[in-house]
């Protein structure tokens, strides 16, 4: 026969209590915080680097022969001849009188041609040069001569226009000038742009420099000062005129003078020579 157990009620109200508390601390049990990682700072974004004002290169002058003529411009460079219209100064009234052609290899003056008017390059080839008076007149030299001399149609069919600058992509405002991918201020006026194998090369007023950069990224690749002409209005202004042919950068400067300077090594590249050792030279 089974046997029962009967609590008084005082220990059924005790055991009661004692479930009811135990409920209630699981019910009010306080959740652990949510810890959230810090998120991390953006880093700053890198300063645009510019194109390098080092040069890379080390242009010197070569050679310098005067025209003859007050003032000269470059006109172009043909089969290692440089072309140049020669005058006197735009203020005394008979500018561009005269063409000179000179060896771009050693700057000897090689002949002159006078006119009464002044005179315009319109074309060349390796027998001829054709130009242009004032008057509109057509002039045809021999390139050998420099003498009035007519072509027969093969030759005057040969005869061309001469090659024009381009400035690429690039332009210049004031000081600046500005490309697709960079742009740079210079000290002066900035002008005569144009695309050579050395890069964007130009003109800069104040120094009297001309100055090639990189295409790609504007790095300087050489500088070179023209001569001052210490008798002239505007001493500083960019008032020569250059062409880049064959690795020479030739200028004609404001008082007729001519000059070519040649490219030079690649001062990234300079190493010093070493000395041979003992053996080295014991071997020699």
């Amino acid at each position: 026969m089974p046997r029962y157990v009967i609590l008084s009620s005082t220990v059924l109200v005790l055991i009661g209590s004692l479930t009811l508390v135990a409920c209630d601390k699981s019910k009010s049990k306080t959740p652990e915080p949510t810890v959230t990682a810090p998120e991390p700072e953006p880093e700053p974004e890198p300063e645009p680097v510019g194109p390098s004002n080092t040069p890379t290169q080390t242009w010197a002058q070569a050679w310098a022969t005067p025209s003859g003529q007050p003032t000269a411009q470059i006109a172009t460079v043909l089969d290692d001849r440089i072309y140049a219209i020669a005058g006197a100064y735009m203020d005394i009234g008979t500018p561009a009188t005269h063409v000179v052609a000179l060896s771009a290899e050693t700057g000897k003056l090689l002949w002159t041609y006078k006119n009464k008017e002044s005179l315009s390059l319109a074309g060349l080839s390796a027998e001829f040069v054709s130009l242009t008076t004032s008057s509109e007149k057509a002039v045809v030299i021999g390139a050998a001569a420099g003498k009035v001399k007519k072509p027969n149609k093969a030759q005057a069919e040969a005869i061309t226009a001469p090659p024009t600058s381009d400035a690429g992509d690039c332009t210049a405002e004031g000081t600046t000038l500005t490309c697709a991918s960079w742009n740079v201020t210079e000290a002066g006026a900035v002008s005569q742009l144009r695309v050579a194998d050395e890069g964007i090369c130009y003109a800069v007023a104040g120094a009297r420099e001309i100055r090639c950069r990189a295409a790609g990224n504007g790095d300087l690749v050489f500088v070179v000062a023209v001569p001052a002409v210490p008798d002239a209005k505007e001493p500083e202004a960019a008032n020569f005129s250059f062409e880049l042919a064959g690795g020479s950068l030739i200028v004609a400067n404001y008082d007729g003078t001519i000059l070519a300077f040649s490219s030079g090594s690649d001062d990234a590249t300079d190493e010093p020579t070493e000395e041979p050792t003992e053996e080295e030279a014991a071997d020699e």
